[in-house]
Formats: C-alpha cells, structure tokens, sequence
C-alpha cells in the first residue's frame, strides 16, 4: 500500500481512543491529586509548600521527556519510545505510592513526568505520520477537546478516590490507568 492511500484513510476508533487517552495523562496526572495536597503533607510529615515541588517536579521531568522522545522516534519509530515512557509513567506512579518523604515524592514525580509525556509527544507524531492535513486537524482538534476536560475532571476524580482510600488510592488508579494504556498500545499501536 503505497502512503498516499495510507494518508487518506481515517485513524481507526481503537487508535483515537488509544491516542485520546495518551493525551490526558499529563492533565490527569498533574490534576488528579491537587486535592491530596493537604493529606499528603500531614501523612509523609511536610511542610507547607514542600508537596507543590512534586508538581514542580513533574513538569520539569515533561520538559526533558519532550526534547527527547521526538528526536528518538524519528530514529526508531513511535511504539518502541512510547511502551518505555508508559513502563517509566508505570513505575514512578507504583513507587509513589509508597514513599515516605519528600525527596521520593519529588523523584518519583519527576520520573512519572519523564515517562508520561511520551503520550503527549507521540501522540500528535502519530497523528501527522497517519493522516494527510484536513484529517490531522479534525483529530487534532478532537485530541485538544479531551485534553481540556481532562483538568476539568482530574480533580472531582482525585477527590473522589482520596476519600474513598486516601491520597495513595490516587497514585494506584494512576498506575492501573497507565498499565492499561501499556497494554492497549502493545496492541493497537
């Protein structure tokens, strides 16, 4: 099949719910336990101000994630980067929850960050080796609708979880959302 035939078809539904999902993990992770932050300073013993470095953190470990994953997909192709990134977002997402001070805390946000951007940069790399222009931009533009009731949800959700089993309940729903995306991208992507 030659790549303009490629090009022109539409991403499947599987793929778009895959590539939907990958891209809520940044908003989801970052907002999910906002409302954790009081519990989390009481139960591991911080200090006011000390559980907002993980979420500093997390970000920088984004920020580094995005310089590298593009370059090293290009190279070896977008499947290989994205399973390490999730088996990374997998791992630091289990660890958290069971650290039991600050400098954990803010390590194992950094490296969930590192592993959890891959779905945000692979994502729209996906979408541009997939599709011609028009249909980048419907799917784009279906991707960033996700993204935005993501933050929106993020919250009600980590308030939700950490009164039903406290704020390590949070970072396990993390960990079993990003299990679950490793397996669905084995298969589909």
């Amino acid at each position: 099949m030659n790549t303009t035939t490629l090009a022109q078809r539409p991403l499947s539904v599987p793929l778009m719910f895959l590539l939907g999902s990958l891209a809520a993990i940044a908003p989801l992770s970052t907002d999910i336990y906002l409302p954790a932050f009081a519990m989390i300073r009481q139960d591991i013993g911080l200090a006011a101000g000390e559980v907002e470095l993980s979420f500093s953190s997390y970000f920088i470990g984004m920020l580094i994630g995005m310089l590298c994953y593009g370059p090293v997909s290009d190279r070896v192709g977008r499947k290989q980067p994205l399973l390490i990134g999730l088996g990374l977002y997998v791992v630091a997402s289990a660890a958290i929850t069971q650290v039991d001070g600050l400098s954990g805390l803010v390590c194992w946000r950094f490296l969930q960050g590192l592993g959890g951007c891959a779905g945000a940069v692979l994502t729209f790399a996906i979408i541009r080796d997939r599709c011609d222009l028009s249909q980048s931009a419907q799917n784009i533009s279906t991707l960033i609708l996700i993204m935005g009731a993501a933050p929106i949800m993020a919250p009600l959700l980590g308030g939700w979880l950490m009164a039903l089993a406290g704020w390590r309940c949070v970072f396990t729903a993390l960990t079993l959302f990003g299990v679950l995306l490793f397996i669905y991208a084995f298969v589909v992507a």
